[in-house]
């Protein structure tokens, strides 16, 4: 009876034993782990800290983020020699403009802009900022009433030819770019009819710009799928537009915002942007609209907010990702190779055998970079990164003969 007993106790003591050992194990890896992620937030934190100067420097990026990517190597406590598996880490931290929030881009090096480090390697096209994340567009003959819906879409970004000229979208706002409200923004009348004095003036004081610069989310090199979703949906949508400018809008709580002020999205909705628009599917390169809006179609029968559509143009340009997972930048998917060089070896001498382990396990992982090239409309590259992590193990010992 007292063998059987004490047998029992053995065996209950391995089995707990085992399982005590497989929970600190766990709570190893998962301690580990998230140390790993606290520092890769922290390191990328004080990066994005430390780009806090450049801010306020002309000719550099108006907006700053950072993507830092690390594979890691954690060890596997029940593993004889320690062996574990590489884990992916990521962090992300941003800064913007502070003391000049009120200045918007004024040339390609002051655009807002995403770095991607991956292993503390940098993973940007070279002799640049980083990658941009807005781009600047022009359209042409914009009514001046229409005015009101590019500023619901695309914020306080635009800026309006002037008379003196040479207004390249990619130029400096002092070479030719001045706010909407400067007496020299280049305007001409919608009709010209002649006054009690046979002098031409502009009927209705109805008048449109000649061109106008934006800053376009959409034309950045790397693209947030569901913002350019959203900002198509804004300008062929008038129901969908009003939701969002009144979720925008300043709350007049207590009637302090005179009625003249006051923003009236039902107006402001209603007005039709230069093609494509909620009266057309088709892109006019002399007005030079959202070109990435063309070809729309509804893809259900509702007329509300709630309608949704096909746009040909955004889905060919990520048509390099899954339909759930549209996404620029370092893509979701990556690969990993597994390379073993491990080696035994025994060598046998008067004074015993010594066995020699060498265990050399290499991890690589492979990732890819997707971001629209500079230049274009709807064509995506790739920027391939391989990553190594290796663990390294030797042992030798001796035993007598």
């Amino acid at each position: 009876m007292k063998t059987t007993l004490s047998g029992q106790a053995l065996l209950e003591l391995a089995i707990f034993g085992a399982i005590i050992i497989m929970l600190i194990g766990i709570l190893l890896n998962y301690g580990l782990r998230n140390n790993f992620q606290q520092r890769l937030q922290q390191q990328t934190f004080r990066k994005a800290l430390g780009a806090t100067g450049e801010l306020e420097q002309n000719d550099k990026p108006s907006g700053i983020s950072y993507l830092q990517v690390e594979d890691n190597h954690v060890v596997n406590p029940s593993d004889t020699w320690g062996l574990g598996t590489v884990y992916p880490f990521q962090a992300q931290a941003s800064v913007n403009k502070s003391s000049q929030s009120y200045k918007v881009a004024g040339n390609p090096k002051e655009l807002p802009v995403t770095r991607i480090n991956i292993q503390g390697n940098q993973m940007w096209p070279e002799n640049t900022e980083g990658f941009t994340t807005a781009g600047f567009r022009a359209e042409y003959g914009v009514n001046t009433d229409n005015i009101e819906k590019y500023k619901q879409i695309f914020g306080e970004t635009l800026r309006a030819c002037s008379l003196e000229g040479g207004c390249d979208p990619n130029n400096d706002i002092g070479s030719g770019w001045v706010k909407l409200s400067d007496s020299s923004a280049r305007k001409t009348c919608i009709e010209t009819i002649l006054d009690p004095n046979n002098n031409p003036v502009c009927k209705d004081n109805k008048e449109r710009y000649e061109e106008i610069r934006l800053i376009d989310p959409a034309m950045g090199q790397i693209v947030d799928y569901d913002s350019i979703i959203s900002q198509c949906r804004q300008i062929i949508n008038v129901n969908y537009c009003k939701s969002e400018c009144e979720r925008a809008k300043q709350k007049d709580v207590n009637d302090v915002i005179p009625d003249d002020q006051e923003t009236d999205c039902n107006e402001v909705c209603n007005y039709a942007m230069n093609p494509p628009n909620q009266n057309s599917n088709v892109y006019d390169p002399a007005k030079g609209g959202a070109w990435y809006c063309r070809g729309y179609t509804p893809v259900n029968a509702t007329a509300d907010i709630n309608q949704q559509y096909d746009f040909p143009e955004i889905r060919s340009i990520f048509a390099f990702t899954p339909v759930k997972r549209k996404a620029m930048g370092v893509q979701p998917e990556n690969t990993q190779e597994v390379i073993n060089r491990s080696s035994l070896t025994k060598t046998e001498s008067a004074g015993g055998i010594t066995t020699n382990d060498n265990v050399n396990y290499t991890i690589i992982t492979k990732r890819k970079i997707r971001y629209r090239q500079s230049g274009t409309d709807n064509y995506t590259q790739e920027m391939t990164n391989e990553n190594a992590v290796g663990v390294h193990r030797t042992t030798a010992e001796t035993t007598d003969h």
